[in-house]
Parts: C-alpha cells; structure tokens; sequence
C-alpha cells in the first residue's frame, strides 16, 4: 500500500513539477523580451539622435543641404547648432528609457531566480533549466 502512495505522490509531483516549469519558463521569456525591448529603445535613440545630428552637420554647409533651406549663414548654424544639442538631448531620453526598461526585465529575472530556486516542487536539474543555466 505505501508503495502504491509514493508512486501516486510521484505523479502528482511530476505534474507539478512540469506546471511550474511551464509557468517559469513563460515568465523567463517575458522577462527576456522585455529586456530586449530595452535593447532596442536605446539602439533606436542611437539611430535617431545620430540621425538628427548628421543632418545637422549635413545642414550647417549650404552646399550639402538636401532641403535647400534659404537660410542666411548665421541662421543656418545657429539651427545647426540646435538640432546638435537637440540630437544629444533626444538620444540621452532615449537611453534612459531603454536602461530603465532593461532594468526592468533583469529586475523581473532575479525575482524568478529568486522564486525558482526557493520552489519546493522542483528538483536541481529543474531549476538548473528553468534558469537556463545547465
């Protein structure tokens, strides 16, 4: 009879055991796409404020302006000037965001971390996996 009730209880772990992992394993992927979005909103500042500044450079020389601004040379730097600061200012935000967003994400992995090494129902190599660490 106690035999029969370990196996039972064996069962029920291994069901349990694979319900949690499920459970992590999903929760570990949101936490990596949020990280990942942080990536991108940083690489995305990047882009644009290197954008912005190119074109300010691009536009402080009458002769390369795509746009053919009839602006007077002191006019023409000043903006140039402050689409610089501007290109700076925007990839900074931008940078901000994405570091806060990674920071997120990461916060959101060592909480699971923390989570799936206290769990009861799973086994080292479980855990290990679930963490991918193994």
């Amino acid at each position: 009879m106690s035999a029969a009730v370990s196996i039972i209880e064996r069962r029920e772990e291994s069901v349990e055991s694979l319900r949690v992992s499920t459970r992590y394993k999903d929760a570990y992927r949101e936490a990596r796409v949020v990280i990942g979005i942080g990536k991108f909103v940083k690489f995305l500042g990047c882009v644009i404020g290197g954008l912005i500044f190119f074109y300010a450079v691009v536009l402080a020389d009458p002769a390369l302006d795509p746009l053919s601004l009839p602006l007077p040379r002191p006019e023409r730097q000043t903006l140039s000037i402050a689409l610089m600061i501007f290109a700076v200012i925007a990839t900074v935000h931008f940078w901000i965001g994405g570091v806060l967003v990674c920071s997120w994400g990461q916060h959101l992995e060592a909480g699971l971390d923390s989570a799936v090494n206290s769990s009861p129902f799973l086994s080292n190599a479980q855990r290990a996996r679930a963490m991918s660490i193994d």
